[in-house]
């Protein structure tokens, strides 16, 4: 440790002109449009490493290192899990998946339409459709994965839907974000002989091949009937505090193209 702060007295004045070079640089790329970065087939590797160079920096002080490491061994227990689920079932067909670690190296909250960047791309096997979860809720998904990062669509963004249900009844709804409060969504869909009430928790439905079945994705802070609708206007506060997350998962169900290939016969 002394060497690295007599490393740093050394070479101040480079350092000092590097983080402003840096500064400079972010400062431009935040200022581009959105859709340009949705549209993108890849993420920039410039724009992947400057983030990441400023991630690391930080992460210096917060023994990434150590963290990288937990995360890895997470991952493969939530492997082994899911695995073991799918052998206990039996005949009944359960969705398994694989979660591959990442860190967010860039991420917004305060925009109508949000993102995130990750620093794991089609290198690592990340792959375009990819749910992504922390260790507590659902983060978003993987719209574009280039090699070595990729950008992700976030819960708060408006185009974001996610298929959940009541965790004591199973009644099915979508969660949106309706670009106010991070901390707040809304629930669309759950009708009104539903059995429902204040803190009851939302979970995924695991209908939806992006998520596991039963992450937790909020709780109900407040709820009233829509007048002529019969269903229910429903708030919740979300598990995950969208500002504070950085370690994620991204996550492969092992049968989507199977599934996919099952559904696209209803359609033929």
């Amino acid at each position: 440790m002394l060497s690295f702060f007599r490393f740093l007295l050394k070479h101040n004045f480079i350092i000092i002109f590097l983080l402003l070079e840096a500064i400079s640089i972010w400062l431009v790329l935040s200022s581009n449009d959105y859709q340009r970065f949705v549209s993108g087939k890849t993420v920039s590797s410039i724009e992947g490493g400057l983030y990441k160079f400023t991630s690391n920096i930080t992460g210096f002080f917060k023994l990434r290192s150590a963290n990288d490491m937990l995360m890895e061994e997470n991952a493969m227990l939530r492997d082994e899990l899911n695995a073991s689920l799918r052998d206990d079932c039996d005949s009944i067909p359960v969705h398994v998946y694989r979660h591959i670690p990442a860190n967010i190296i860039y991420n917004t909250v305060n925009k109508r339409n949000n993102y995130m960047i990750i620093d794991k791309g089609t290198d690592d096997g990340i792959l375009e459709e990819m749910g992504v979860i922390s260790s507590t809720s659902i983060v978003g998904v993987v719209v574009n994965a280039g090699e070595k990062y990729s950008s992700v669509l976030p819960v708060l963004h408006q185009r974001t839907k996610i298929s959940v249900k009541l965790k004591n009844e199973n009644e099915y709804g979508v969660v949106k974000w309706e670009g106010y409060d991070y901390r707040k969504g809304v629930i669309e869909e759950i009708p009104v002989h539903s059995k429902i009430k204040l803190n009851d928790t939302i979970v995924t439905s695991g209908r939806s091949q992006r998520y596991p079945e039963g992450i937790p994705v909020g709780v109900i802070s407040d709820f009233s009937v829509k007048e002529g609708t019969g269903f229910y206007s429903i708030e919740i506060t979300f598990i995950e505090d969208y500002r504070k997350v950085n370690k994620v998962y991204a996550v492969e169900n092992m049968y989507k193209t199977e599934l996919d290939s099952l559904k696209m016969q209803f359609h033929e």
